[in-house]
């Protein structure tokens, strides 16, 4: 992405904020056109929109709206470092095939990094983050099949939701998901997240994870070095309810009712994939589907973009055909 177009992304976000009302979606005069990565002509325009969070703190999404709808829509949640951009190619490709999307970055992340009381890289509880994806769900229209999707650290958020809020969404699907992670901050940090945390919850630790861990793409590779919405920092506050996350899993993950399809990458740095599988099995899921990709890094939508919206297709209409009364079929 040039400079050029990367100040014209961060010139149009504040037109974000302009809604007057709560809900979703917005009204037409608060949409703001956005294109994160320039993946070339689409008929599929992204929209940025925002909505209000139950502190009254507004927060912008990614809106994708489908090509010729199958009624089916789906929630996105960020990774630890990325945003709504870099899951823009399995996007499009959804929204291709009838998916509405929306894509929301984490508060403290992404589009949500500053203004109206956030901050970058941080979070005061890990129930405001599940409370957020809780009050955007509520705003949604109650019918046809909703999913909630997850990439990397997202997919710790995912599981923790679906445990506060299992009637929220019909199923799961975890992109190399950090429910058990390979990286980890230091003996160093840890210590120093341990004293700031109760006197300094804001003070600014570096993420555990470098460029090359995400792929091995060269033309990502150059895009994530150079993002402006990267987050590379998080503060203790946040480090320290990820790890109430991860608590909050660990304990309560027999009750784990939600079908899930699990996306795993053979050569992922990031997380571990063995331990991750037997965390979700571990639970009372009717349905856990694994999908591998041998020789692969962490971040699928890089690599394989086309392939991973595919998947999901497959086994969304899977699912959705054994409902009763479905109307799509198994195509």
């Amino acid at each position: 992405m040039s400079a050029r177009r990367i100040r014209l992304v961060l010139t149009m976000l504040p037109a974000a904020l302009l809604a007057g009302c709560a809900g979703v979606p917005q009204q037409a005069a608060s949409r703001t056109p956005v294109d994160f990565y320039d993946e070339g002509d689409s008929a599929i325009q992204p929209l940025v929109e925002d909505f209000a969070a139950g502190d009254g703190v507004r927060l912008r999404f990614v809106h994708y709206p489908p090509e010729r709808a199958n009624g089916v829509r789906l929630v996105y949640l960020n990774g630890i470092e990325s945003h709504a951009g870099w899951f823009e190619a399995p996007a499009r490709e959804l929204a291709g095939r009838g998916y509405e999307l929306y894509l929301l970055d984490r508060r403290g992340s992404g589009l949500n990094q500053s203004g109206h009381g956030l901050r970058a890289g941080h979070v005061d509880h890990a129930d405001t983050l599940i409370g957020d994806i809780h009050t955007f769900r509520a705003a949604l229209p109650p019918d046809g099949p909703l999913g909630l999707v997850a990439l990397s650290w997202g997919g710790k958020l995912a599981v923790g939701h679906a445990l506060r809020h299992p009637a929220d969404f019909d199923f799961l699907v975890l992109v190399t998901p950090g429910l058990v992670p390979r990286v980890d901050v230091t003996p160093a940090q840890k210590i120093g997240i341990l004293f700031a945390q109760p006197f300094r919850p804001t003070a600014l630790f570096q993420t555990p994870i470098e460029p090359w861990m995400f792929t091995r793409n060269p033309h990502f590779l150059a895009r994530i070095e150079r993002d402006p919405l990267r987050l590379r920092e998080a503060t203790a506050r946040f480090l320290w309810e990820s790890r109430r996350l991860d608590r909050l899993i660990e304990s309560e993950i027999g009750e784990f009712r939600t079908p899930v399809l699990l996306l795993l990458a053979g050569d992922d740095v990031i997380i571990d994939n063995a331990a991750t599988a037997a965390l979700l099995a571990r639970g009372q899921s009717p349905l856990i589907t694994i999908r591998r990709y041998p020789g692969l890094p962490h971040s699928l939508q890089f690599e394989i973009p086309a392939a991973i919206a595919r998947a999901m297709d497959e086994w969304i209409t899977g699912l959705d055909a054994a409902r009763p009364g479905s109307s799509r079929g198994s195509g």
